[in-house]
C-alpha cells in the first residue's frame, strides 16, 4: 500500500512494483494518491504487475493527510480492503 508514492533515493517506484509483480505469485501492491500526485501510480500501471491497483482520490491531500472522511473513494476503506485481500 502506497500513499502518494514516488521514487525515493535509489528506489524507483515503478521498478519496485515490477519486482513485486515478478514474484510467484505476484505480490499485491496498491497506490492511493491525489490527482496532483497520481503520475507515479499511472506509470506503475504499465509494469505488468497483475496484482497492482491504483486509486486516484479526488480532493485528496498528500500522504496521511488523505486519511479523512468524505472522500470518494474513501481511503480508509481502501486500506481495509487491501488488508482483507492481502491477509487471507
Amino acid at each position: 500500500m502506497s500513499l502518494s508514492p514516488d521514487s525515493y533515493l535509489t528506489l524507483e517506484y515503478e521498478k519496485v512494483i515490477t519486482e513485486l509483480g515478478q514474484a510467484d505469485p505476484p505480490i499485491t501492491a496498491w497506490c492511493l494518491a491525489a490527482p496532483f500526485q497520481f503520475d507515479p501510480c499511472k506509470r506503475a500501471e504499465k509494469t505488468g504487475n497483475t496484482a497492482y491497483a491504483s486509486y486516484e482520490i479526488p480532493n485528496g491531500q498528500h500522504g496521511t493527510s488523505m486519511l479523512r472522511p468524505g472522500l470518494t473513494p474513501l481511503p480508509m476503506q481502501l486500506i481495509l480492503d487491501f488488508l482483507d485481500e492481502t491477509l487471507e
